[in-house]
């Protein structure tokens, strides 16, 4: 099935798979922020689900959640195949309760020198791991977030610095005991994970800690990746360039100052490649380039090299007009001005970029701009080469300063798009053949189009006339 696709997508026109296309199947329109997660969209903050193949191709509603109580509501969701909401019928399966003295927001609550409490479980299946608290007085006076991601507790600083420490050697050292959901908390009569109790404090970090890497970056973000291990930052206090870091040595990589090619509407993005491969992504404004990482023969540092870049074909035509100004002695001076400063420096602007696993592409969604206002496009790239497999225009808000993101599942193209304050668009697209029949009307329609803008507008006509 996907190598069927991945041959339709490559295959264009004029093949035996026949012609290809991405067709509009369902908009819908939302007050509140829109999650996707592979084929699923979630509205109304995770409380409706929709997924699936309907009538026409649009995505049918698989549940809807029953309202919160006015003294809960939802924070956050965490979406998988074994969950404690079914992610087929909404059906709560598990709750959890936290801790009845504690107000909790994305598994934090603050006071003088409690950052925030996490509470950590797994899924598979779900169990309680344990929960502590992010004290100042352990981590530094500076600390302003913490996370876990991948066995790494992860401690963000003030001052620019991010720090990661094992979560597992924590654990070794200071949890005081396991206990599972619903078993007796030791010392206690309540359960494990029931109201009132909820779950219980079972690790409590005394000491200081020696983190495993730490380094200063802005905005404290962090990728780690590629082979052997590096990481990517933007150095404190700047925001015009990147720097690819060995992990081992803290060494830059040869060639490892990546350089911001423009300023605009979207900052430079420099992100490790979702195959797994070690590659970095650098996503400009314009264009993406896939970079690689590799050793040198004669020493043990490494070298930053570009493989090959995309270019979206922006296809893109200025906006000009012209403003006359009368001088005092009346002496007329034609002045050209750009209506759109965003067309003028950004003919095309990317907005997302996206790996499909099974198609084995890039997907790279962008807007350029025509006479007649900003085109949207996405178009398929062969993950190895770079080379454009196919490109298809998509009818969707095409604005290049909204918030756009673009999410590929095999045959199904998700577009999610702010437009405004508080007005959120989903789009789904589904990929159709198009049979003999339908490309013959959808080819008179385009010529009787040509015929009546002709009628409309003789001057700028390149037809004058046509006859059906």
């Amino acid at each position: 099935m996907e190598f069927m696709l991945k041959e339709a997508i490559k295959s264009g026109f004029d093949d035996e798979y026949g012609k290809t296309e991405y067709r509009k199947v369902w908009e819908k329109q939302s007050k509140s922020h829109i999650s996707c997660e592979g084929s699923r969209v979630y509205f109304d903050n995770y409380k409706s689900c929709y997924a699936g193949i309907g009538k026409g191709g649009a995505p049918r509603q698989l549940y809807r959640l029953q309202d919160c109580p006015n003294s809960s509501k939802i924070e956050d969701a965490l979406i998988c195949n074994i969950a404690p909401v079914s992610i087929d019928t909404g059906e709560i399966l598990h709750q959890i309760n936290s801790h009845s003295s504690s107000s909790c927001s994305q598994t934090g609550w603050h006071s003088v020198c409690i950052v925030m409490v996490l509470a950590v479980f797994n899924i598979y299946p779900l169990e309680f791991v344990g929960m502590l608290e992010i004290d100042k007085r352990v981590f530094g006076s500076d600390v302003t977030d913490a996370m876990l991601s991948q066995d790494m507790l992860i401690i963000m600083h003030q001052s620019g610095h991010v720090r990661l420490y094992s979560f597992n050697q924590i654990l070794e050292k200071f949890r005081s005991y396991k206990v599972n959901l619903r078993e007796q908390i030791p010392g206690s009569d309540a359960l494990c994970g029931q109201y009132p109790s909820g779950v219980p404090f079972n690790t409590k970090i005394t000491e200081k800690l020696t983190p495993l890497f730490e380094t200063r970056c802005s905005e404290h973000n962090v990728q780690i990746g590629g082979f052997p291990w590096h990481y990517i930052i933007i150095p404190h206090g700047c925001c015009g360039w990147f720097q690819v870091h060995s992990m081992e040595t803290n060494n830059l990589a040869k060639n490892g100052e990546v350089n911001v090619s423009s300023f605009g509407i979207e900052l430079d993005k420099a992100v490790f490649h979702g195959d797994e491969s070690g590659r970095v992504l650098h996503i400009s404004e314009d264009t993406v380039r896939v970079l690689q990482l590799s050793s040198l023969e004669s020493s043990s540092e490494t070298v930053l090299r570009e493989l090959f870049s995309i270019h979206p074909n922006s296809n893109t035509h200025k906006k000009e007009n012209t403003q006359r100004t009368v001088t005092s002695s009346g002496r007329s001076i034609k002045k050209r001005v750009c209506l759109d400063e965003v067309l003028e420096c950004s003919p095309l602007t990317i907005h997302d970029v996206d790996y499909e696993n099974e198609l084995d592409v890039l997907v790279v969604s962008a807007v350029s701009h025509n006479p007649e206002g900003p085109v949207g496009h996405i178009g398929y790239y062969d993950n190895l080469t770079g080379e454009l497999l196919r490109e298809f225009s998509l009818e969707e808000p095409a604005k290049e300063y909204y918030e756009h993101r673009t999410f590929v599942d095999a045959d199904t193209i998700v577009q999610r798009v702010k437009v405004g304050p508080s007005k959120f668009i989903c789009i789904v697209y589904k990929l159709f053949g198009v049979a003999e029949e339908e490309e013959e009307k959808i080819s008179k329609k385009r010529l009787k189009d040509v015929g009546i803008s002709s009628r409309i507008n003789p001057e700028n006509a390149t037809v004058t006339e046509c006859k059906i």
